[in-house]
Order: structure tokens, then C-alpha cells, then sequence
């Protein structure tokens, strides 16, 4: 069974993915310290986690490990932040705010670069909510390797190397309109109906042991491995 887990596993016999990520993590950890925070990020690595079903069993996703939710294919290594916000839309000038999930996929490139992995890597930015309207914003949305000047300057000063900007830019998926917190929980539940046969309350209790399973990889209380 695919896992969802803290730490890679550093096995000899482990796959390429395995062995770069056990090199390039785990990252800044600080943000298990806060765990209503990222609940939402919780639900989200469920659903990454139902999606490697249909990947080898070697396929596994990863909390908190270099980045929010990290996604190891067996010949692929996604790393992605995951944002969240109450209302309003996003806009390309938050995404490359500090904080605003950029920068922190700037780290984890860098990271995979030092140790010789990233042409394994993907990037992605999950954003709750929709798109702005703006030109910029659906056109860098829609493909970022279209990033202004100045936004590739930014990723500069976030430490990325000018020569890497535009294999950065290539390798990033930005994700908007991702399941809004008041249904997601609904559409993980649709999701477990088509995998698992059951009742709804037998599908529920599945759901509940996932996220409670997602939540102590978060915190790095429990290394899951089945």
C-alpha cells in the first residue's frame, strides 16, 4: 500500500526518488507547530495521497517533508505549498509575497539542486480560491515561465540563482480554485465512494482514520508506512 509518511526511507534498494529526497530533506519543519493552520493542508494530502493509488506501490506522499505536501512518484518528486485564504481571489503580486508560497518553493529547488536532483523535481502551488482577473495573474497562472522581469527578479532575491530562473519557472504548476475548505471534505468523500464500496458512514470512518493519518505525518508524531 502507497504511504503517507514523515521521513523517507533511506533503504539501499530504494528508488532514485527515494534516495534524493532522503538527501534533500526534510526542510524547514517549523510549520508543524501549528496544526489548525494547516488542517486544510491535512485534507489536501489525503487526496495527493488516494491519487498515487493508481502509481506503483513504491508511490508514497510525504507531510512536511522539504515542503508542505511532497508527492514521490517512484520516478518523480513533487514538491507543492498549499494556500489557503477567506475570500477575495489571488493575485500573481500575493503568490510572490513573502509567505505567499514562492519563496518556499524557491528553497526546495535549491535544496534539490545542491544535492544533483532537480531534474527529478515538479513544482506546484495549490491555492485555495480563484484566480484574479488581472492579465498578469492569468497569464502567469496559466504558464509561468511568462513571468515579467520583475517577477523573475523576485525570485532572485528569494535566493533562487539567475541561471536556474527559467528551469524554475518550467518545472511550476500553479493550481488555483482547489476545493474550497466548506467542500472538500464532500469531495474526498466522492472520491473514497469510487476506490472503497461501502456505506457512507463506513467511507466517513475510512476518511477520519486518513486525516487523523495525514495529521500525525504533519506534526512528525507518527512515520506511516501502510
Amino acid at each position: 500500500m502507497n504511504a503517507m509518511s514523515l521521513d523517507p526511507t533511506t533503504d539501499p534498494s530504494a528508488s532514485i526518488t527515494s534516495v534524493a529526497l532522503a538527501a534533500i530533506g526534510p526542510g524547514d519543519t517549523t510549520g508543524t507547530d501549528t496544526l489548525r493552520r494547516y488542517l486544510y493542508q491535512c485534507k489536501v494530502a489525503v487526496q495527493r495521497w488516494l491519487a498515487t493509488l493508481e502509481l506503483p506501490e513504491d508511490a508514497r506522499v510525504l507531510c512536511e517533508f522539504v515542503d508542505d505536501i511532497t508527492t514521490d512518484t517512484g520516478s518523480r518528486i513533487i514538491f507543492a505549498q498549499v494556500k489557503s485564504r477567506d475570500r477575495g481571489s489571488w493575485s500573481v503580486a500575493q503568490t510572490f509575497e513573502a509567505g505567499g508560497g514562492l519563496d518556499a518553493l524557491v528553497r526546495s529547488y535549491t535544496l534539490a539542486k545542491e544535492e544533483g536532483y532537480s531534474d527529478l523535481i515538479s513544482l506546484e502551488l495549490i491555492l485555495e480560491g480563484p484566480a484574479g482577473t488581472s492579465k498578469e495573474t492569468r497569464s502567469f497562472f496559466g504558464s509561468p515561465t511568462s513571468a515579467s522581469v520583475a517577477r523573475r527578479s523576485s525570485l532572485v532575491a528569494y535566493g533562487l540563482e539567475p541561471a536556474d530562473v527559467d528551469d524554475f519557472l518550467s518545472r511550476l504548476t500553479v493550481t488555483t480554485q482547489y476545493h474550497a475548505r466548506q467542500s472538500i471534505d464532500g469531495v474526498t468523500l466522492k472520491l473514497l465512494m469510487a476506490i472503497v464500496p461501502g456505506h457512507s458512514a463506513d467511507l466517513e470512518a475510512i476518511y477520519e482514520r486518513l486525516l487523523n493519518r495525514a495529521i500525525s505525518a504533519h506534526l512528525g508524531a507518527l512515520e506511516l508506512s501502510d
